[in-house]
């Protein structure tokens, strides 16, 4: 019997395991699914029977058991964002810690592929869902928050007052970026927004108004430009605003690929950065920090989110029913580069609020 163990470990079973560590089957069952009422001298005898032969659990037939399947769905807005895609490779690698798979799904920020991938994920049995491209309000995902499903808001979340979320400061995020310019001389800042119905634009226009009131500079509503959190979007509705008067000295873009999409087009109208146009983005996606780029952006802190999602989607996953709630704000920061160059005028004026 343990010579054809030896030849077939890849086919090895529970009742193989059992006969090799001289116990039940069910210890062996018991020690899988890491119940606490098993001797420590037993379950290191089974966990060394599975060492040796390479044991690996039929995960379908232990989802049927312990109903997990030990899948998470993951929905983002723009996987071709470089911020989305380091975000789920942040979030793969760390499910993959905890012996968890991700389903990723791509919405393009439609609210039909939305609904569709929610449906899809649900069909999949996740045990539970992180939303990184949820509008602040949308019914079907209000709906899975109050019935009580593992779902956790990553990066945006909901107006609904029970969602559990991790997400940047963006308000503060947002000043941040925008004192900086103010106190580097700028007055006449553009805003480059995204989509009005994600908070992350909502916030990140608070903190924008901020800034300009706390050092008196009046709003104006002619300077927020819709960019769509898309970088050709953004690079269309740029190359029409250059050909208006007065310039803008700066533009706060509120994500980095509408930040790169609008240098291009400040370049090919024969105009410089920062020289002319200062530039500032949102996110720090990696390649803000090469040479050739040199963003000035305010840090997301992608990692840490990633890593934050993951952590607290299986601790709702496994506290399910609880009345849990997670409010989590990461603390941004600032990456002064390049793209906003110096001060514009009498530096020594622009450091006090008004």
């Amino acid at each position: 019997m343990f010579r054809d163990i030896n030849k077939k470990k890849l086919n090895l079973t529970t009742k193989d395991i059992a006969k090799l560590a001289g116990v039940s089957q069910s210890t062996v069952s018991r020690v899988l699914n890491d119940y606490q009422n098993v001797k420590e001298e037993t379950r290191e005898k089974v966990l060394a029977v599975i060492r040796k032969y390479g044991y690996k659990p039929n995960q379908l037939a232990r989802s049927m058991v312990v109903k997990k399947t030990r899948n998470i769905g993951l929905i983002l807005a723009d996987i071709t964002n470089p911020f989305y895609s380091e975000l789920s490779k942040n979030i793969i690698d760390r499910a993959m810690t905890f012996d968890y798979s991700v389903l990723l799904c791509n919405t393009d920020n439609d609210p039909r592929a939305l609904e569709y991938y929610l449906d899809v994920l649900l069909q999949k049995r996740v045990d539970g869902i992180i939303f990184a491209s949820v509008p602040t309000e949308h019914s079907r995902v209000e709906q899975l928050v109050e019935s009580g499903f593992p779902c956790l808001m990553c990066n945006r979340h909901l107006n609904n007052s029970k969602n559990n979320f991790v997400v940047t400061d963006n308000v503060k995020g947002s000043y941040l970026a925008v004192t900086h310019l103010i106190r580097l001389g700028h007055e006449r800042i553009y805003f480059i927004s995204g989509p009005k119905e994600f908070s992350t634009t909502q916030e990140r226009l608070i903190g924008y108004k901020q800034a300009l009131a706390d050092y008196g500079i009046p709003y104006d509503e002619s300077l927020i430009i819709q960019g769509g959190y898309k970088k050709d979007f953004a690079y269309e509705v740029v190359k029409k605003l250059l050909n208006k008067k007065p310039l803008p000295t700066a533009m706060f873009c509120t994500n980095d690929v509408m930040a790169l999409g609008t240098i291009s087009s400040i370049l090919e109208a024969g105009y410089r950065v920062p020289e002319d146009i200062a530039i500032v983005g949102y996110d720090d996606i990696s390649i803000a920090s090469h040479s050739l780029v040199g963003l000035t952006t305010v840090d997301a802190k992608t990692e840490e989110m990633g890593v934050k999602a993951v952590d607290h989607i299986i601790h709702l996953i496994e506290n399910s029913g609880s009345n849990l709630f997670i409010k989590e704000y990461l603390e941004p920061e600032l990456k002064i580069r390049k793209s906003c160059g110096y001060y514009l005028k009498n530096p020594e004026k622009n450091l006090d609020k008004k």
